[in-house]
C-alpha cells in the first residue's frame, strides 16, 4: 500500500514573506529615504506646513476644533487652515495626546529682525530654526514630528495598496505590482510630500481605498458592502481634503460602468446602489458639515441660503477661488465683503513648466533640479506611455476597457477643480501644482505608466524605476541634505540647553554676555577650534564680528579668524534678549605655535573698528603638527578645500580665509573685492551680496579656481525712471527717482506710484515709510504708513542694493476736489513716537523730513478757478501751441483808462490783468503765464511771470475743454503816464521755450492799449 505524504504547507507569514519579500525592501527603501528627509528638510519647508501645524497643535492644547470665526482667523495660532477639513488634524492630535506642546519654535510672523536669520528669507522661513527642531524632540516640536510621521505612514499605506491594487487587477502579475509600487515610492515629489506634516497622505490613502472599493463594487456589483465601503471612503476623504469633493461624480461613473459590464444587475438595482453610496456618502460628512453650519452660519445676516453655504465654501476667506466660484453663484454682497484681488498675469508657458516640474520633484531652496529638463524627460516617457496605453485600450475586450477608463477616470478626476483654479484663482501657480495630481491618484497613475509601458518593452521599466530611485536618493534627499543648513545653535534662558557651561568671563560689550569659551584641536581639520557661549541682553544696533587671535609670547600674531557669528547665519542684530548662542570658530593652523601662545577674543565693526575691550581667553598649547599651507585654499569652518562648482556654495555674510603670502582677491562679474581684515598670512573675506553667483579667486595675479555662492536675488543697478530725483535720507536711504503713470485719480481709488530706493548703509532699524497725500491746505486725505514692497524692511536691505518699490497711494472716498502733493519720507517708532529721518544736501540736514511728489488731481479742479461760462471784457480767442487757448481777458487798474472808451476806472495803483484760458487738449507740460507791458518805444518796462491760477492749478493737469481763470497783478509806481501795450504768453520754466503762437514770430499776443494817468 503506498502511503502519500501530504504536501509541505508554510505558515501563513513565511507564505507571504517569500512571496512578497521585495515589496518589503521597497517599503524600507521608501522608510529610510523618508525618514532622512523628514529629518533634514527644516520645519515649514512643505506646502503650507506651517498652517497644518498650527491647525494641530490647536486642537492639541484645547481639546477641540476652533469654535468662533476670530479663532479660526488667528493666523498666529489656529493658522490659515483651520477651516479646512480636520481629519489629519485630529489624527495627529490624538497621536500627540500625551505631549506637552510647550512653545518652543520662534515663528517669524513678519518680524524683521527674525527674518534677518539664515541668511535669506525664501517661502518656507516661517519659523527661525532653532536648535529646538533637533533630537531629542520635545514640546510642540515633537507634536510637529508627531504630525511628519503619520504622513511617512500614509506613505508606506500608498505604497502597499498600490502593489494589492496592482495584484487585484492584474492577479499574480507581481512583477508589475512590484514596478508599480517602486514607481510610487521612488518617485521624489511622493518622498517629499509624504515626508512634511500635511493632509495630502491621509487623503490620498482614502481616495486609493476608495479606488479599491470600486474595484470590488465593479467584479461584485450586487454586494451592498462595496457601495457602502464607496460612500463612506468618500466621505472620509472629503473630511481629510476638499479636493476630494469630486468624488460622487466617480460613484456615478462607477455604477454606469457597473451597469455596462454586468448582465445580472438591472439599471434600477445599480442605481439604488449608487443612491445607497451618496447616503453613506452624506453620513460620513455629516460630522463635519454639521459642525461648520452650527458654529459658523450667517444666516442671520445672509439668508439661509447663502447663510449656510457662506462657511462651508467661502470659509475662512483664505481660498480666493471658493470666494469667487460663491459670489458668482450667489453675489458678491451675499456672500463675503472680501473679495479677492485681481489675478496676476499668467504665464502659460511658465505654468506648464511649474506642472511638470512638481508632479516629479519638489523645490530645494526654490529650485528644482535640472530644471526643466530632467521633468520633462520623465513626461516624455509618461507620454510614451500613454501612447502604449492607446495601443492597449485598441487591444482589449470590454472588461479591460473598463479596468482602464475607471483608472483614467481616477487619475483625471481633479483636473476640473485645477482649471477651475487656474482661471478664477489669485495666483494660478498655486493651482497647477503637481501634488494636486499625483496623490488623489496615487495608486492608479503608476499602474497606468506601468501598463502602457509594457506594451513597448518590459526593459523600459527598470530603467524608470532605476532612474527615479536615483533622483530621488541623489537629487531630492542629498540635495537636501547639502542645501538647508542645519539648526541654528539658539536656545532661550527659559529653555537652556542641557549641561550649558557657565565660567567667569569678562563682557566684552554692554548688552552681550560671554558666558564661555572652549578651545581644542579641530576634529580632522589643521585648526584650533574655539566655542564661544554668548547671552544677549539686549538689542544691538549693528552686526558685530568676532576676531580670534593666537599672540605669542611677544604679542605678534600667530594666526587668526574672524567673522560674523554663526558663520552669519545669525547676525547679532537678529539676537534676542535672553538668546544663549553657541559660536564656534576655527584658526587655521599652517605653522609650528610657539609656547607661550594665548588666545584673544575682540569684538569689530563691518568696518573693522574695535567693540567694547578684548578678552584674554587663556593659554594654548597644540602638540599636533600643524599642515602646510596652500596658498590657493578656501578655509570654511577650519577645512582648506579648493573651490569649485561640486563644493556648497558660500552664503551671504559667510567668512571664509586664504592663508597666503600674496594678496588674494575675489573676482566676478562687474566687480572684485579684497579681504576684509588680513593679520599676518592669513586673509579673511565676508561673501558681500552683490558677489553674484561665481566669482574667481585670485593671488597674487594666479587663478586659484571657482567660488559659487548661493545669494539671494538682489538688485544693484538702477532701473530706467522717469523722474529721477536725489533725496538722501540721513546717509542711509537714498531716492533715485520715481514714476507716476497718473496725476489724476478719483476719491476711493488708489494712485500708482513707483519709487526706486538704494540703500546707502546696513541698517540696524525697522524704518517706515509714510506716504501722505496732502490738499494745498496740508490736510492729509490719504496715503499710508509702510514698508517698501509692502514687507521688504529696511533692516534686510543690502548697501548698494537698489529696491524697485510699486504700490498704489490710497485716496480718501471724502477727498474735495483740487490739486494735492504727496509727502514722502522716512521714521522710526521710539517710545517717545515717531523720529522722522532728515533730508540731507551735501552732508548737511536742510531741515526737511519729507520730499513733495506731484502735483496730482484727485477728483476734479479745484472750484474757485475754473469759469463754468466765461464772459470775458474783450475777446482773443488765440491759440498757444495747439493745447491751450485764451479766450479773452479782464482789466482794471486805477491809473489805467482804456484808450478806445476814455474812462478813468477806480482800483489801486497796479494793473490786474485776468485771463481766460481753456485747454483744447491736455497740455504736456506745467507752462508759466508771462505778461509784459511795453511802452511806445517796444521797451519792456514791467512785467510779471506766475503759472496760472498762481500755481494753484498746474496746466499739465487740465482737462479738455476746462476754462480755468488767470488773475496777475502788476504794480504801477515807477510807471509814468502814457499809452502801453500788455503783452502775454507762455512758457516752459525749465527750458524757457514758449508756446507757439501762430502768425505771432515772437510766440506773444499784443492786448488793446492801455493809457496810464498820472496817480492821484
Amino acid at each position: 500500500m503506498t502511503t502519500h505524504k501530504p504536501a509541505t504547507r508554510y505558515p501563513l507569514p513565511a507564505s507571504f514573506l517569500a512571496r512578497h519579500w521585495r515589496l518589503a525592501v521597497i517599503l524600507l527603501i521608501y522608510l529610510l529615504a523618508a525618514t532622512a528627509h523628514s529629518l533634514i528638510a527644516p520645519f515649514t519647508v512643505g506646502n503650507d506646513e506651517y498652517a497644518h501645524f498650527l491647525y494641530a497643535r490647536f486642537i492639541t492644547e484645547h481639546g477641540r476644533l476652533p469654535v468662533t470665526l476670530a479663532e479660526r482667523q488667528n493666523r498666529e495660532e489656529a493658522g490659515t487652515k483651520a477651516d479646512d477639513p480636520p481629519l489629519y488634524h485630529l489624527l495627529v492630535a490624538a497621536a500627540s495626546a500625551g505631549i506637552e506642546p510647550t512653545r518652543l519654535l520662534r515663528p517669524v510672523n513678519g518680524d524683521p529682525f527674525r527674518q534677518l536669520a539664515d541668511n535669506v528669507v525664501v517661502s518656507y522661513a516661517f519659523v527661525v530654526h532653532t536648535a529646538y527642531e533637533s533630537w531629542p524632540f520635545a514640546g510642540e516640536v515633537a507634536v510637529w514630528m508627531v504630525g511628519r510621521a503619520i504622513s511617512i505612514l500614509c506613505g508606506l499605506a500608498l505604497i502597499g495598496l498600490t502593489y494589492i491594487t496592482s495584484l487585484t487587477l492584474f492577479p499574480r502579475r507581481y512583477r508589475r505590482a512590484l514596478t508599480a509600487a517602486a514607481l510610487l515610492g521612488f518617485m521624489p515629489a511622493f518622498i517629499f510630500h509624504t515626508s512634511v506634516m500635511t493632509y495630502d497622505g491621509l487623503g490620498a490613502v482614502l481616495t486609493a481605498l476608495f479606488l479599491l472599493a470600486a474595484i470590488a463594487a465593479l467584479r461584485r456589483p450586487a454586494r451592498w458592502r462595496w457601495w457602502l465601503a464607496l460612500g463612506g471612503l468618500a466621505g472620509l476623504a472629503i473630511t481629510a481634503k476638499y479636493t476630494s469633493v469630486l468624488l460622487p461624480l466617480e460613484i456615478m461613473w462607477v455604477g454606469w460602468l457597473a451597469w455596462r459590464q454586468s448582465g445580472r444587475v438591472s439599471f434600477r438595482a445599480i442605481l439604488a446602489r449608487v443612491v445607497v453610496a451618496g447616503l453613506a456618502l452624506l453620513l460620513a460628512v455629516s460630522w463635519w458639515f454639521g459642525f461648520i453650519i452650527y458654529h459658523f452660519n450667517t444666516i442671520d445676516q445672509n439668508g439661509p441660503l447663502a447663510g449656510v453655504l457662506a462657511p462651508l465654501l467661502v470659509r475662512g476667506g483664505n481660498d480666493t477661488t471658493a470666494i469667487s466660484l460663491t459670489a458668482f453663484l450667489l453675489g458678491e454682497q451675499s456672500v463675503s465683503g472680501d473679495l479677492p484681488a485681481p489675478a496676476r498675469p499668467r504665464d502659460y508657458p511658465q505654468l506648464a513648466q511649474t506642472l511638470f516640474d512638481s508632479f516629479w520633484a519638489a523645490r530645494i531652496n526654490e529650485k528644482y533640479l535640472l530644471s526643466p529638463w530632467l521633468a520633462l524627460a520623465f513626461t516624455g516617457l509618461a507620454g510614451l506611455s500613454a501612447a502604449g496605453l492607446w495601443r492597449v485600450w485598441r487591444a482589449s475586450n470590454s472588461r479591460r476597457r473598463g479596468w482602464l477608463l475607471l483608472l483614467l477616470v481616477h487619475s483625471l478626476l481633479v483636473t476640473p477643480l485645477m482649471l477651475l483654479r487656474l482661471f478664477i484663482s489669485f495666483d494660478a501657480v498655486e493651482a497647477v501644482q503637481g501634488r494636486h495630481i499625483l496623490l488623489p491618484a496615487a495608486t492608479a497613475i503608476p499602474l497606468l505608466l506601468v501598463w502602457g509601458w509594457q506594451r513597448w518593452s518590459g526593459r523600459l521599466r527598470p530603467v524608470v524605476v532605476a532612474g527615479l530611485l536615483l533622483w530621488s536618493v541623489i537629487g531630492q534627499v542629498g540635495w537636501a541634505a547639502l542645501a538647508y543648513p542645519g539648526p541654528l545653535p539658539v536656545w532661550t534662558t527659559a529653555h537652556p540647553p542641557a549641561g550649558l557651561p557657565r565660567s567667569e568671563l569678562a563682557t566684552p560689550v554692554d548688552g552681550l554676555r560671554l558666558l564661555a569659551a572652549d578651545w581644542q584641536p579641530a576634529v580632522a581639520k589643521p585648526a584650533l577650534a574655539v566655542t564661544l557661549w554668548w547671552q544677549a541682553e539686549t538689542r544691538l544696533p549693528e552686526d558685530v564680528r568676532v576676531e580670534l587671535t593666537l599672540l605669542d609670547a611677544a604679542g605678534q600674531p600667530v594666526t587668526f579668524i574672524a567673522g560674523q557669528p554663526l558663520n552669519g547665519r545669525y547676525p547679532t542684530r537678529a539676537w534676542e534678549p535672553g538668546d544663549i548662542v553657541r559660536d564656534e570658530h576655527f584658526l587655521p593652523l599652517t605653522r609650528p605655535l610657539p609656547a607661550g601662545s594665548r588666545l584673544r577674543l575682540q569684538l569689530l565693526t563691518h568696518a573693522a573698528d574695535p567693540v567694547g575691550w578684548p578678552v584674554e581667553l587663556g593659554a594654548v598649547s597644540l602638540p599636533a603638527e600643524p599642515a602646510a599651507a596652500d596658498p590657493c585654499a578656501v578655509w570654511r569652518a577650519g577645512q582648506p578645500t579648493r573651490g569649485g562648482p561640486l563644493h556648497s556654495p558660500l552664503r551671504q555674510r559667510e567668512p571664509f580665509a586664504v592663508v597666503s603670502a600674496g594678496r588674494p582677491v575675489v573676482q566676478w562679474t562687474g566687480g572684485e573685492a579684497g579681504p576684509w581684515r588680513s593679520v599676518g598670512g592669513v586673509h579673511v573675506f565676508e561673501v558681500q551680496p552683490n558677489w553674484g553667483s561665481v566669482g574667481r579667486l585670485r593671488v597674487d595675479g594666479r587663478d586659484c579656481g571657482q567660488l559659487v555662492f548661493d545669494l539671494p536675488p538682489r538688485s544693484f543697478t538702477a532701473p530706467q525712471i522717469s523722474q529721477p530725483v536725489t533725496a538722501n535720507f540721513n546717509n542711509q536711504i537714498l531716492l533715485l527717482g520715481f514714476d507716476l503713470p497718473t496725476r489724476r485719480i478719483d476719491p476711493g481709488q488708489r494712485l500708482p506710484l513707483t519709487l526706486c530706493w538704494q540703500a546707502l548703509a546696513t541698517m540696524g532699524e525697522d524704518y517706515q515709510m509714510f506716504d501722505n497725500l496732502l490738499d494745498a491746505g496740508q490736510r492729509r486725505w490719504g496715503g499710508y504708513d509702510r514698508r517698501a514692497k509692502d514687507g521688504y524692511s529696511t533692516l534686510l536691505w543690502a548697501p548698494g542694493e537698489v529696491i524697485t518699490d510699486a504700490f498704489g497711494v490710497p485716496v480718501d472716498p471724502a477727498a474735495p476736489p483740487g490739486v494735492y502733493t504727496i509727502d514722502l519720507g522716512w521714521y522710526r517708532d521710539t517710545p517717545q513716537g515717531a523720529v522722522s529721518l532728515p533730508l540731507l544736501a551735501d552732508g548737511r540736514p536742510t531741515g526737511q523730513t519729507g520730499l513733495r511728489l506731484g502735483p496730482i488731481k484727485v477728483g476734479g479742479p479745484p472750484p474757485e478757478v475754473i469759469a463754468a461760462n466765461p464772459q470775458p471784457q474783450h475777446t482773443v480767442n488765440q491759440t498757444f501751441g495747439g493745447q491751450i487757448a485764451l479766450l479773452g481777458y479782464d482789466v482794471s487798474s486805477q491809473r489805467v483808462s482804456e484808450s478806445a472808451k476814455g474812462n478813468s476806472p477806480n482800483s489801486p495803483n497796479s494793473l490786474t490783468l485776468t485771463l481766460y484760458w481753456r485747454a483744447d487738449s491736455t497740455p504736456a507740460a506745467d507752462y508759466t503765464t508771462f505778461l509784459h507791458l511795453r511802452n511806445a518805444a517796444g521797451e519792456t518796462v514791467a512785467q510779471k511771470d506766475q503759472p496760472p491760477a498762481a500755481g494753484r492749478y498746474p496746466t499739465s493737469l487740465w482737462d479738455t475743454g476746462e476754462v480755468v481763470v488767470d488773475e496777475l497783478v502788476l504794480p504801477l509806481d515807477q510807471l509814468p503816464p502814457g499809452e502801453y501795450t500788455p503783452v502775454v504768453g507762455l512758457y516752459e520754466l525749465s527750458s524757457g521755450a514758449r508756446l507757439a503762437t501762430p502768425g505771432q514770430p515772437a510766440n506773444e499776443i499784443a492786448l488793446e492799449q492801455l493809457t496810464i494817468t498820472n496817480y492821484q
